[in-house]
């Protein structure tokens, strides 16, 4: 990947963080020391935002200062990709990297322990991130005939040194066989799932840590299109000396002692064979594991094929557990306590399954774990659940080393609750909370690293009681969700709790009456200048850093509306023309026809005592929804010469003796000004008689056909991540747009009105005709407007405000101030004020006022 695209995917990366972890020096150290190239798909993943929301306005392009602009280049220096990258990279979510956690593996890392880890950083939205790097080895890959997935990859010992770039060829391979056996060094083998179980698909691996063994071929194997392939009819058995790697060095303190306390010894051999329509598992070694105080051995009695449960990820290839029971004879982890004592209804070992990427394929994640599959008796309790604890009436327990996890599809308690609290400042009656109620039947995965992590997620209905936002009858919105992903993650230094729902509008429909139903009623929220209608929350989304088991220390709170359309208005009388609004509006609410998507972001910090207010502030943002938002502003893409006044015709000067009018003229320089998507008139003597319009165009559709507006607008930077999502934004409480596209406008400067002239013109075809003058309008509105890429209000006083100061303090040589007005006579003029200019140092701009 070239330079200038590896430092737009770390620019991308580092956009994702909050500002003050740029500030430590760490990230770019972290980075700077892995001092290897990179997969530019893997970078690219890790930048590309994971929820739709990220995608709005405060997720925009952050300009770095110039120091971290260096220290990024020379990380991307270091992360250049040669001929083959070195690493893998993902980014995660969670303290601990188990694929079943959400955000926690990718589906190519699935079991695999990263090399190198980088965090956790802070995110702009408040999660916490950990960078993940898993070394890129090379393996070759030996294929059943006529299949595109190899069976097989494994690692080639004795030609690797003699091999700088890529893999030995399929000749070179062959000759290694000695007759059609190959002896394996210890690395790394990968096995296609379907040739150990029933039901993988052909792109998912179990990878296995060997000491040695051998691959044997009835046949010598071929080349076959370049291909090490087993030939047609062939049987390939492969035996295996597994190598069990020491678990992770356990952390100090009681959280996930149970995993610290445990013991396991993992098969030390494996055997199996398949041919292309076959196969066969034919010995594993025994294991045996100490797990909650009581020991159990496992043996393998047959030829039992492979399950696969593709909810874990995972191969389960049968053993016969040595005791018929499990029982909990001790549980010490300080968050979480499993207790009780049930049959043991299988066991097996578990394998997981990887979809791994076989050009760039990573070292196998070890050799697996050991599990059982419990019947009724088994239950499990954790830190601020209330009556509890949640029964299990058929888990699997799964032990790798250093890692354990406790998974039921049924898992079950209805009086089952718990309690986060969140805000309360000096506005609130009370402090904003949300419950969560579990159900007698629920899927719960109970995971614990011996590294002092434990991570306990769920699906759970909640219901949040927050006091903002409001609507305009000022009743806060409602959310009751069903069926939402709960994490709740405990380590010593960080307690995090995530809830997440995406489509609370459907979980909450009847399930007695057929599609489709009627949604609920429309809802409407006002801020100063804009009246919203939604649809009520379908969105909800909590990161959260626990003060204790209730109280949440620094949160933020993200609901999500459809948003069915924007009513631009005034705080004071005004008048308006927003019939482009009103339009998509009424067909919006009656085809249910969403557009656009609005946020409510509510990020807040507890404060330090329970007399001070918390520290917490409320946001809105839009998004589109795919092209709806731009379709609301086609016009400005697609607008044709529709001045809002009349244009003065042909008969404006009758008696003029000019040949060819000006009227087309003016209108090929400068009709693009006059294309707005709703204008606001405030009427009262708050703002004087001042408006406001909205003139949104797409900057990349500018071309110098459109003359004057060409030179102001076309030569701009067009990479503006924030208009390329919806122009329209909000601000506090505040509409806002990019000051460009908001316009200041009042009555005429001159109001054209009908004249009968006493004098002959002293230049004919200049001079106002004699006799009567008649106009068909008074001219049109006087318009200012900028070329000022910062936000403003749209509203006629902070858009005056902002004229001002941009013209004073912030317009350079190359920025651009003017007006459209009128003259008397019919004449319309052009102006442009620019103190920069060597001949107009002394134009000045400024408000004309009673002091």
């Amino acid at each position: 990947m070239p330079l200038k695209e590896t430092l737009e995917q770390l620019l991308l990366l580092t956009d994702q963080l909050a500002p003050q972890e740029l500030e430590r020096s760490s990230f770019f150290a972290d980075f700077q020391k892995l001092n290897a190239s990179v997969s530019s798909a893997d970078l690219q993943a890790a930048s590309t935002p994971r929820f739709s929301f990220e995608k709005t306005e405060f997720r925009t392009r952050r300009t770095l200062s110039e120091k971290d602009l260096k220290r990024l280049g020379r990380v991307a220096e270091k992360m250049q990709e040669a001929e083959r990258p070195a690493y893998r990279i993902f980014r995660r979510e969670v303290p601990l990297a188990q694929s079943l956690a959400p955000g926690s593996q990718p589906d190519w890392a699935v079991g695999l322990a990263p090399e190198r880890s980088f965090g956790p950083f802070t995110g702009r939205d408040g999660r916490k991130f950990w960078y993940d790097f898993f070394p890129i080895i090379q393996l070759m890959p030996l294929y059943l005939p006529g299949q595109s997935d190899p069976a097989l990859l494994f690692y080639v010992s004795s030609l690797q040194r003699k091999i700088s770039v890529g893999l030995p060829s399929a000749n070179q391979v062959i000759q290694l066989f000695q007759g059609a056996k190959y002896n394996l060094a210890g690395s790394s083998i990968w096995i296609r799932a379907d040739l150990l179980a029933n039901g993988p698909s052909t792109k998912d691996y179990v990878g296995l840590k060997i000491g040695g063994g051998t691959i044997t071929l009835s046949k010598k194997p071929q080349n076959i299109a370049g291909k090490l392939t087993i030939p047609a009819g062939a049987t390939c058995t492969v035996d295996l000396k597994l190598k069990q790697d020491a678990p992770p060095t356990p952390s100090a303190g009681n959280y996930a002692r149970d995993v610290k306390d445990a013991t396991l010894e993992l098969p030390k051999t494996f055997a199996f064979h398949f041919t292309a329509a076959a196969k066969q598992i034919d010995a594993v070694g025994d294991a045996n594991w100490n797990l909650y105080g009581q020991k159990t051995d496992f043996t393998y009695q047959g030829a039992s094929p492979g399950i696969h449960i593709s909810q874990l990820k995972t191969v389960f290839i049968p053993l016969q557990a040595t005791k018929p029971a499990f029982q909990v004879k001790k549980s010490k982890s300080y968050f979480a306590q499993a207790a009780g004592k049930t049959q043991i209804q299988q066991s097996a070992w578990a394998l997981p399954t990887s979809q791994i990427d076989v050009n760039l394929p990573t070292p196998a994640p070890g050799i697996g774990g050991l599990a059982i599959v419990a019947g009724e008796g088994l239950s499990l309790n954790w830190r601020g659940l209330r009556d509890g604890p949640i029964h299990l009436p058929q888990p699997w327990i799964i032990l790798y080393p250093g890692l354990l996890t406790i998974a039921d599809l049924q898992a079950g308690n209805l009086y089952a609750n718990q309690r986060f609290l969140m805000w309360k400042d000096d506005d609130s009656v009370y402090r904003s909370s949300v419950e969560l109620q579990f159900t007698d039947s629920f899927p719960l995965f109970y995971l614990a690293g011996s590294q002092g992590a434990e991570i306990v997620f769920a699906e759970t209905n909640a219901e949040s009681r927050q006091d903002r936002p409001v609507d305009v009858a000022g009743r806060a919105m409602e959310v009751k969700t069903k069926k939402s992903l709960f994490v709740l993650s405990y380590t010593e230094t960080l307690q995090l709790v995530y809830l997440y729902d995406d489509n609370i509008l459907v979980d909450n429909l009847d399930p007695n009456v057929p599609l489709p139903q009627q949604f609920p009623k429309p809802k409407s929220l006002a801020i100063r200048n804009a009246l919203f209608t939604t649809t009520p929350v379908n969105g909800f989304l909590l990161f959260a850093e626990l003060l204790d088991e209730e109280m949440i220390d620094q949160g933020h709170l993200l609901l999500v509306f459809g948003l069915y359309g924007i009513l631009p208005s005034l705080p004071d009388p005004y008048a308006a023309n927003i019939g482009l609004f009103r339009t998509a509006n009424d067909r919006g609410v009656k085809s249910r026809y969403l557009a656009l998507m609005l946020v409510c972001y509510i990020p807040w910090t507890h404060s330090t005592d329970e007399e001070t207010a918390d520290n917490v502030h409320t946001n809105f943002f839009i998004l589109p929804l795919g092209l709806g938002g731009k379709n609301l502003l086609a016009s400005g893409d697609n607008a044709q010469a529709a001045p809002d006044i009349a244009t003065p015709g042909a008969t404006t000067f009758a008696s003029s003796s000019r040949q060819k009018p000006l009227e087309p003229e003016w209108d090929r320089l400068f009709w693009r000004f006059y294309i707005e998507q709703f204008a606001l008139l405030d009427v009262s003597t708050n703002a004087d008689w001042m408006g406001v319009s909205f003139a949104w165009f797409n900057s990349r559709r500018v071309s110098d056909n459109d003359y004057v507006f060409y030179q102001i607008y076309g030569a701009q930077d067009t990479d503006d991540q924030t208009q390329a999502l919806f122009p329209l934004q909000v601000q506090g409480m505040d509409l806002i747009a990019q000051a460009k596209f908001v316009r200041a406008f009042t009555v005429p400067q001159i109001s054209w009105e009908p004249l009968y002239n006493l004098t002959e013109p002293d230049l004919p075809g200049q001079d106002p005709p004699d006799g009567f003058n008649f106009y068909p309008n008074d001219g049109g509105p006087t318009r200012l407007f900028n070329d000022n890429p910062k936000p403003v209000p749209i509203a006629p006083l902070p858009k005056i405000d902002e004229l001002l100061d941009y013209y004073h303090n912030i317009q350079g040589p190359n920025g651009f101030t003017g007006a459209l007005f009128t003259l008397p006579y019919g004449l319309k003029a052009f102006a442009e004020f620019n103190k920069h200019h060597p001949d107009w140092a002394d134009v000045g701009l400024g408000l004309n006022q009673a002091s």
